[in-house]
This record gives C-alpha cells, structure tokens and sequence, in this order.
C-alpha cells in the first residue's frame, strides 16, 4: 500500500542501542560483555536486502528443505506454503528433482486447500538409484524444483541446489553405538571425519567478512574472490568467524565443493528472558537458511561458549528438530569452550600462547581432539628475522618473542605437516585466519611494522592483511598445497614493452603527480610532483589523523611492460619504474582533487599490481581479486578495472581519458569497489595546445602550495620509519578498555576466564608476616591440562596487613579457562587475584 507509481526509495536503516542485552551480535564497539573482541558484528544482517513481487499463494522465504538419509538412496522434501489472501485457495504443490543434464531424477504433486492465511508443509520424499554423489573432486548438484500451480497455472517456482552426500563424525559414530549398545563399535578408535564413506583430512581456514573500509558489505565479487584465494592457497574447509556469513558464501562452497562449518555466535551470554527468546528465534533462522547445503558438515552455536548447558541443549535440540540429518551426520559443536553440544571442537594453540608445537600431531590424536578448531600465529607484516635480529641482539627472550613472518611461516608450516603425517588418525584442522580481523574489544595496532600502517585495532594473525595484502605465510601454504614453483612468472601483457610515459604531442601537462612517491624526472626529462595532501585525500583525513596513513605501498619487484628512451631506466631502481612502484590505496575514500579552467583534457591514470599474482606460477589465476572503478567528476570513465587482467603482477598499465572539465576542478576518485582496494600509481593531466602566460596559470590555478605534511619528510623515509611494537604511551590508556576483575578462592589456586587473547596482568592482595621473603612457584594450566608458565614468584613480607604484588602471563594467553596456581606458600595469605 506503500508503493506510488513510478520510482520509489527503500531505506534501510539499522542501529541497536549501545550496550543492548537481547542480540547475540552486538556491534563490537559497545558491548557490556567483558572481554568482547570478536569483530564488529553486523547486527544479524547477512545478507543484501530485497524486495520481491509475488504471488499472494507461495513458497515462503527459505520454506523448501530438502535432505537425504545415510544410505543416499532416498531424498525428502518439506515446502512451506502460505495464503496471504483473505479467501480459501486450492493449490497443486509438485517437487521435481532434476540432474545437471536436465533429467527428471523423480517428480511428485499433490493437491491441498489453504484457508485465508494459513501456512501448510507439504512433505514429498522419493527413492533415488545410482546418485550423483557431491564431494570435494566433484560438487555435483541436482536441482529441486518446487512449483505451485492454480488452475494449471504456474504461479510460484523456486529453484534449489542440492548435493547428495553422506558424512561420518567419530563423535556421532561413538554416540550411536552407545545407544545401541554396540560394544564392538565403540571400541573403534578410528578417529577421522569420512565423506561418501572414504576418509578425508580436513585442511581448513577461518575467516570475518572484514575488509579495510568495506567490512560487512562484501559483494558477490568480493565473496567470489575470497573464496578463490583460499581455495589458491590449497584449503578445502572454511569456517565462518564467528557469526552467519553472507549467503553467497555458501552457494559457492556448494558448487567448488568446499567443507562448510556454519558458526551462528561467539562468547555472548546475557541470561534474561529476552536474550533466550531472541536467541532462539535466530537460532531457527540461520538453520532455515543453511540447512540444504551439502557443504554445510558442522553447526557451530557458540565459539567460546559463555551459555549454560540448559541452554545449549536446548539448543541443539532445535537443530535437530529442524534438520534431521544433524541426529546421525551433522554435528553441532561449540568450540574452546561450552557443554551441552554434540562435541567442545578444542583449540589448539600449543607454540602460539606458551608452549611447544614439536607435538602437535601427537596431541591431536588424543581422544579429546581429533579436530583442532584454530591453530595459528602472530606475525607483523615485513618484521623479518634480520630486523628481530638488528633490534634484540644478545636478548635471546625478547628475540624468541619477536612477531616475524619467519616466525610466523615456522609455526604455521610445522603445524600443517605435523597435522598430516597423523591424518590417518585425525579429522583435521582450521588455520586462524585468512584475513587478519578488526577487533574492537583490543588495542593493538601492530599489523604491519611500518609506522604508517599501524591501524586498528587488529587480530593480526591473518595470511592477508585487513587490506588483502598476501604475506609470506600466504605464500607458503599456496606453494606447499599447490605445488607453485616461488620466484616464477608466467608472461602476461606486461612483458610487452610500451612507450607509457613518453608525453603525448600537441599537448601542455599541467599536473603530473606520482602517486605514493617522491618527486623524480622520468627518461624522457617529465617532472613528477611528489604526493602530498593538496592533491590526495584518504579515509584517515576524517579522523583528524596523518592524512597518509594506511593507505601507500611500494613494489619491491621490478616494473615489467616499460619501454622508454633510457636503457638505464628498465633497472628496478630507476625513475620510471618508482612511479610504478610506489602507489596510494583506499577504496571509495581515496581521491584526487585538482585545480585547472574550465575546458577539456587529456587524463593520463597509471597503474600497477602490488601484490596479487607474486610468485605466480603455473594454475594461478589472479583475474577477479582486485575490481574497481576510476571516476572524474563523478562519471566513471574506468569500469571494473582488473590490474591483474590486464597485466599480471608489477605490471605497468595506463589508461587515458578526454574529459570536459566545468567549475574549475578536476577530481579523480574510485566510487566502485568490488573487490579489494583501489589502487593509483601516477596521474597525469594535460591540455591540448599550449598554455599561454604558464607562470601566471600556475598563480592563478595551482597557487601557492600550502605546508602539506610532506615538507620534511620523503615516502621513501616511511619505508625505513618502522616500529616493532607501538609503544604504550602512546596507546589508549582509558582503564574501561582494560577491565580488570577480581577472583576470590579460599586456597592459593583460582579460576580464571579471560575473555580475549592478549597478556594479562595478575594482581595479588596478600599477607606475609613471617618476617622473610617467601619464594613460591606460580604456574598457569590451560583446560587441557597444558602448563602454560612454571616459575617462581617472590612475596616480599608485609606488615600485619594486605599489600599488592603484580605480575604478568608473560606472553599472551587465548580466551577460555585457565588455573592460576601458587605453591609453596604454606605461611601466606590470600585475599584475591586481580586480572587486568
């Protein structure tokens, strides 16, 4: 009734109230659960929305569900149909499952009569010979057809993907046997995950829809290229971190034939009425949405589950009542944390958070593992080791602390051979993370060690930056799983040598600006500008931050495609490859703006790809991994940009558009992402003819320049102004960021749950009046029984009274429960543990 004829606007508009209790996806920025740094949560949105036109008889919104038994030789289906009218209806309601090839696997149809809003399922099931079976090799899918007709007339058709396949957990196989007493079953300890009845070894990623200035709005292309990224660096498991992902995710781990573990929340618990209602009403929703998926092998209720065991099982019992196949194959989990689930998936961050990883194959054979829900490291992107080396020489502990991506590729590629040389006893495991993520509930900025990328806060163990770029963890597992030889290129366009910056004749350039670089003077004697903020502008700018923060890169590589009137200039350090080499990035936020008269000019845009595509080799296909648009004035004059496309890694490539310029400026900008970051590498503009008093055009129009940030410093320095860890003056210091909270025990051990992965300190309120100091030994044992930290601690004495000490974990410790222990304190007295 709202709609008026011709165009009409829908606005969506969503906010939640700041520190709300009846959502389980608070927005991550303001949250009352303590410890809360799982992302900036979407709000329970996970999808673009749409309107439909329908008839007012039809299959509701995610009303078909369809699944198979064990045995894959029989196929059910339920279609929810509902009358919106205010009159009876009778329908035929028919169901036909069809091959790829189009044939009719079987069809069913049946009448039924609906009064004025009544909802009715409709349940078809049908023996199936000889099925197609969908697998990782061949993701095979049927289509299910649900058709409504009145009268003979069509008036609803909904389509359905749909694999048929069979999957095995050793948690549902022990289950079943001890319910029906199978003694012999039970005494199998084969403890691998079994698809279509074979054993498969399941190498699998995690991974938030973050992305630097576009999270939680992912498009298709955005979902298509990050799924093709980690299916390049060899992974054939996605698990969503932490909350329902954008639905396109799924079809396209249905059709490349990817594992699915479906996660619905994380570590958010508040125990009102409310939340429980609210909970449980989602809980059915993303059931509803993802259970016809045959990618989908795992249910995830909660990472680092803060429910009650009540609750959980109430949960699971919901699932099950809505998916029959999470009774015998699905099983629902909760992981590092939580009762009342099939199976608490554990994490296994033994190397990372204390520890040794030398076996880590041994542990995840242990009955309690078999599947290790994340394992990972931190890395600070181009630490090396040679810089760790430079800064701690002779601090072996501060050396042995240091995040560098050597470290980094060490622990991840220990892991990953360890977890296969036992995969003939274990279901698998997930790398944490693809994406390093946004984590508001932290401080820790130290992404990259450049001063000028240190942005967040961040989890930064991803194998691409926020910002997408690879690091050498990335390119390891993409050349231990893929086989790619490093160090290789496969020619592409930008082998082609061509004249790009020769200067067009019988024109005037008025600006030429190198983009991300220093000022320098091509082979053919051009002048280029240095960058400076009287031209660009970037995202930091509306933060009142440095202007040029987190948003410039330089290609160490050398420039391929470059033909110029210097024989000296093809080497990698000359002035025509650095105005390649050095680029500004930064999605729809970056732009350029300049000042010219009114009339038409040639635009010269300069291009390279920074990072995707670098040590290529054969089977790598980078196309659709970086898309996005180039405007001026606000019309698009480059549409879907593809670098990689056009010329490979490190490839220069220059378009030039003819514009008409009114209002006296020029500006460039990049209104379109699809995927990954706009990025420019040089820019030039110029007027045909000549300019006739150029000394005054340049008053008139480029005037004189103010300070631009730039005055004292080169981009070149930036790449030498790099710091390991920011220093802590200079981060937030405001005490509600670090909650502290205070356990009281009446022995010397307490229960400690810290709610995020960071170090702690620990805080004791004690009394010693033995007149001496009293040494006694602290340690830290996880849930699994892991020593953490085994050293001594010394209690000064004290007066007739309480007094503080504090200490550290040392290092950082993940999120889930840990025993705090002291010993040998016999004449000590305790009053509480603070942990900050």
């Amino acid at each position: 009734d709202a709609l008026r004829e011709g165009d009409n606007t829908l606005n969506i508009k969503v906010e939640h109230p700041a520190m709300q209790t009846n959502n389980p996806w608070p927005c991550g920025g303001c949250s009352s659960e303590w410890g809360f740094s799982e992302g900036s949560q979407p709000f329970g949105i996970f999808r673009p929305v749409s309107l439909i036109e329908t008839d007012e008889v039809r299959v509701e919104p995610f009303g078909v569900h369809v699944w198979n038994n064990e045995a894959c030789d029989s196929v059910f289906v339920d279609t929810e149909v509902k009358n919106y009218s205010d009159h009876e209806q009778t329908i035929e309601v028919i169901s036909k499952l069809a091959l790829s090839s189009g044939k009719t696997a079987f069809r069913q149809a049946g009448k039924i009569t609906l009064k004025a809003g009544e909802t009715q399922v409709v349940r078809h099931q049908a023996k199936v010979s000889d099925a197609h079976l969908w697998g990782i090799t061949d993701p095979y899918l049927y289509t299910l057809s649900s058709i409504i007709k009145r009268e003979g007339k069509t008036i609803d058709d909904v389509a359905t993907p749909f694999g048929i396949r069979s999957i095995s957990w050793p948690v549902l196989r022990q289950k079943q046997a001890a319910l029906r007493g199978d003694s012999a079953q039970m005494d199998k300890k084969d403890g691998r995950f079994y698809l279509n009845g074979s054993p498969v070894f399941i190498n699998g990623t995690c991974d938030y829809e973050h992305l630097f200035g576009q999270s939680h709005a992912f498009s298709h292309e955005q979902i298509a290229s990050r799924v093709k990224m980690m299916r390049q660096a060899g992974f054939n498991a996605f698990r969503e971190a932490h909350q329902p992902h954008n639905l396109y995710y799924q079809q396209l781990l249905d059709e490349q034939g990817m594992l699915f573990w479906s996660q619905f929340s994380a570590h958010v618990w508040y125990d009102t009425s409310a939340f429980r209602k609210n909970f449980k009403r989602l809980l059915r929703r993303w059931i509803k949405e993802r259970r016809n998926s045959p990618s989908v092998i795992l249910w995830g209720i909660q990472n680092e589950s803060v429910m009650p065991k009540d609750f959980t099982e109430e949960c699971a019992a919901i699932i099950r009542e809505m998916d029959p196949t999470a009774q015998t194959m699905r099983a629902i989990t909760t992981c590092n944390g939580g009762e009342g689930s099939d199976w608490n998936v554990i994490q296994n961050w033994s190397g990372t958070y204390g520890g040794t990883a030398d076996k880590y194959d041994q542990e995840l054979k242990q009955p309690n593992q078999l599947l290790n829900g994340e394992y990972g490291a931190w890395r600070t992107l181009g630490f090396r080791s040679s810089d760790a080396e430079k800064l701690h020489a002779g601090d072996a502990k501060a050396l042995s602390k240091a995040y560098t991506e050597d470290a980094f590729v060490s622990l991840l590629s220990k892991k990953a051979m360890l977890a296969e040389s036992a995969k003939d006893s274990v279901c698998g495991h997930f790398q944490w993370l693809f994406v390093s993520h946004e984590n508001p509930g932290r401080v820790q900025p130290d992404e990259a060690y450049r001063r000028i990328d240190k942005v967040g806060p961040f989890n930064y163990k991803g194998l691409l930056t926020p910002w997408e770029q690879p690091t050498e963890g990335f390119y390891w597992y993409r050349n231990h799983y893929m086989k790619v030889q490093p160090d290789t290129l496969t020619p592409t366009a930008a082998d082609r040598n061509r004249d790009l910056l020769k200067p067009a004749e019988g024109y005037t350039y008025l600006y030429r600006v190198n983009c991300g670089g220093d000022a320098v003077t091509d082979s053919y004697g051009s002048e280029w500008e240095q960058d400076d903020s009287v031209y660009s502008h970037s995202w930091a700018e509306r933060f009142g931050m440095n202007p040029f923060t987190a948003s410039q890169g330089h290609i160490t590589s050398r420039i391929h495609g470059l033909k110029s009137s210097s024989a000296a200039s093809q080497h990698a350090a000359a002035p025509d490859a650095k105005l390649f080499q050095y680029f500004r990035w930064g999605r729809h936020a970056l732009n350029y703006q300049f000042a010219v008269p009114d009339g038409e000019y040639r635009v010269e845009l300069y291009f390279a790809e920074p990072w995707l595509g670098k040590h290529e080799g054969t089977g790598i296909d980078c196309e659709g991994e970086r898309i996005f648009d180039v405007a001026i004035n606000d019309s698009v004059v480059v549409d879907d940009l593809d670098l990689w496309a056009e010329a490979g890694f490190a490839g220069a490539c220059k378009k030039v558009v003819d514009v008409k310029v009114k209002g006296g400026l020029l500006i460039i900008s990049f209104p379109e992402v699809k995927v990954g970051e706009a990025i420019i590498s040089a820019i030039a503009i110029a007027a045909k003819g000549e300019i006739g008093d150029a000394e005054k055009w340049n008053t008139a129009f480029k005037g004189s320049k103010p300070a631009s940030g730039m005055s004292k410093t080169y981009w070149a320095d930036l790449d030498k102004d790099v710091v390991e860890k920011y220093p802590k003056e200079l981060l937030p210091q405001d005490n509600e960021v670090f909650p502290a909270v205070r356990y009281k025990s009446k022995t010397s051990t307490w229960t400690i749950n810290p709610g995020v992965a960071r170090e702690y300190m620990l805080r004791f309120r004690y009394k010693n009046t033995t007149g001496e100091q009293q040494v006694g030994r602290l340690k830290i044992v996880d849930s699994k029984g892991i020593v953490l930290l085994d050293r001594d601690m010394t209690f000064p004495k004290t007066p007739n009274k309480f007094k503080t000490i504090g200490t550290t974990t040392d290092s950082q410790i993940n999120a889930g429960t840990y025993q705090i222990i002291l010993s040998g304190l016999p004449n000590v007295s305790f009053d509480y543990l603070e942990v900050q």
